[in-house]
């Protein structure tokens, strides 16, 4: 297939304005590599599945779909390196929208909980062109956990296998722990005293 049919089939830059009624299914994966430039900063060499239909809603576009990855990360416990699996469902309206004039008033919830999470996401575009390398990149980056962990047993410093052999090997003192009393940034300032 040359290069030209491929981004026929499965483009990367969706102009949503033209899409038919019905919409378009895309198919993205590391051997049809349309996307393999993009995404290599945030999985790696990882092989990637991405599934998203793009269809059209009156004045808005849903995309709905689903994308499979692995991303290298390192444990927040044992400091060792682990692929992270990414599986995330996409289901988000794109609304087309010219720039608003700086004093235009428009609608929103007062407070995070009036949020319906169980709906989709709505993202305002200032142009009909949907970049899907840059849309997919984005999903993948934020799926990153603040606190990752290399696995189930690296949830505490007694459980963690690689913890206790760096102890055991003499990498990391007997008495190292990763527990901390106080998370809190102002821990620090708490016994901090100014002259007056």
């Amino acid at each position: 297939m040359t290069d030209n049919n491929r981004d026929l089939l499965t483009p990367v830059e969706i102009v949503l304005s033209e899409l038919p009624e019905e919409g378009r299914t895309l198919h993205y994966t590391t051997e049809t590599g349309e996307l393999n430039d993009v995404l290599r900063d945030v999985i790696g060499n990882h092989s990637y599945d991405i599934k998203l239909t793009v269809m059209p809603m009156g004045n808005a576009y849903s995309v709905v779909g689903s994308l499979r990855t692995r991303m290298d990360l390192v444990c927040s416990k044992c400091a060792m390196d682990f692929a992270h699996s990414v599986n995330e469902k996409v289901d988000e309206i794109f609304v087309i929208e010219e720039e608003r004039p700086r004093t235009a008033k428009s609608a929103r919830v007062n407070h995070s909980n009036e949020l319906d999470f169980a709906g989709p996401d709505c993202t305002e575009l200032s142009s009909p062109v949907l970049n899907m390398g840059d849309y997919v990149r984005e999903i993948i980056a934020l799926s990153e956990p603040i606190r990752p962990l290399g696995g189930p047993d690296c949830e505490t410093s007694e459980t963690c296998p690689n913890l206790i052999e760096a102890k055991k090997g003499g990498w990391a003192p007997e008495n190292f722990t990763t527990e901390h009393e106080d998370l809190s940034p102002f821990a620090a300032l708490k016994d901090f005293k100014l002259n007056n």
